[in-house]
């Protein structure tokens, strides 16, 4: 956590520097931390409101990825109906992400992602497996950068999916 809350207090100070990643992705990065390690009570201690005005201008590294953070956080602490509202929110949003241009593919793994967990939380397994397989192939498709844009293991969470699924075969292929 500590690196990531250091790069959220530069953020704060000087939120129009050019380096990357910059507060309009990685403003939340904290909750994305929380999340890759299941701790799922600690996101709300890590939330912060991003500086004015780049709060508003910030719409993915802010809003999007803090519904995301805690659509998933509260489908594994059992809260169906507060999940899928934050899936709800998560999906209203992305037409802003779109429009801003900067980030196309991480909406879309964050929203099959999500998807995926509140299916699994479901029961729904094929409908999650689906949905991983979809978060996969567009994460695949983008081009190696570091650090890289997408911070959540999709490949493994895929593979973890198969793997309560009992697709032995398909999870060792995916790992």
């Amino acid at each position: 956590y500590k690196y990531v809350q250091v790069a959220q207090k530069v953020f704060a100070r000087a939120p129009g520097q050019s380096d990357f990643p910059d507060g309009s992705m990685a403003w939340n990065y904290p909750l994305l931390v929380a999340l890759r390690f299941a701790e799922w009570p600690r996101l709300a201690s890590l939330e912060r409101e991003a500086p004015e005005p780049w709060g508003a201008k910030w719409v993915y590294g802010g809003p999007f990825l803090s519904h995301f953070a805690h659509g998933i956080a509260a489908a594994h602490l059992g809260h169906a109906a507060e999940a899928a509202e934050h899936l709800t929110q998560l999906r209203r949003l992305m037409p802003a992400v779109e429009e801003q241009g900067k980030y196309t593919n991480e909406p879309l793994i964050a929203n099959h992602t999500a998807s995926a967990v509140l299916a699994m939380e479901a029961g729904r397994v094929e409908g999650a497996l689906e949905a991983l397989a979809a978060a996969v192939e567009v994460e695949m498709a983008m081009p190696y950068g570091l650090p890289p844009n997408w911070l959540l293991p999709t490949r493994e969470c895929y593979g973890q999916a198969l793997l309560r699924a009992e697709r032995f075969a398909e999870a060792e292929g995916i790992f």
